[in-house]
């Protein structure tokens, strides 16, 4: 688990610095996606290849499109939607969001405890200005570093 936490901290901070030096929000988007791709595999995949590969991949392919379709002031829209849901805790009570040209939805669907840490089940939903609608769901715990990444089957739900 540190090491995941640890890989986390190591792929956040890329994902800070390619924002600045990618060319355009796709390549970011693409890096970023594979990077916490290869992180969700491995952990799935209990740390085998062919996990992280499949996991790297897959999260390529999805963070290229996003990236590709929002722009800063979506982002921002989203990840406050997101700050907000997290921090409330409140169960399936939609967190709306609307950007430059996309909006979306972030609901909390499951609240629970894992070595001490709170965590949350979510949805997210994002909703392209060109009609494409693209949902996920993950699980994040608070941790002293802030909001990361687990896998549900650690968490203690209530």
């Amino acid at each position: 688990m540190k090491k995941m936490i640890l890989t986390l901290g190591t792929a956040l901070t890329l994902m800070q610095s390619t924002n600045a030096f990618a060319k355009n929000k796709q390549d970011a988007g693409t890096i970023i996606g594979g990077v916490v791709g290869a992180i969700v595999g491995s952990e799935i995949g209990n740390g085998s290849a062919v996990g992280t590969a499949i996991g790297a991949i897959a999260g390529a392919t999805i963070g290229s499109s996003i990236g590709r379709d929002l722009d800063e002031l979506d982002r921002r829209e989203m990840e406050d939607a997101q700050r907000r849901a997290l921090e409330r805790g409140e169960r399936n009570r939609g967190y709306q969001w609307r950007g430059h040209r996309h909006h979306g939805n972030f609901y909390v669907t499951r609240v629970g405890y894992y070595q001490r840490s709170e965590c949350r089940s979510y949805r997210s939903e994002i909703y392209t200005y060109s009609g494409h609608r693209e949902i996920r769901s993950g699980t994040t715990c608070y941790g002293s570093n802030g909001w990361y990444e687990v896998h549900e089957r650690y968490v203690s739900w209530y």
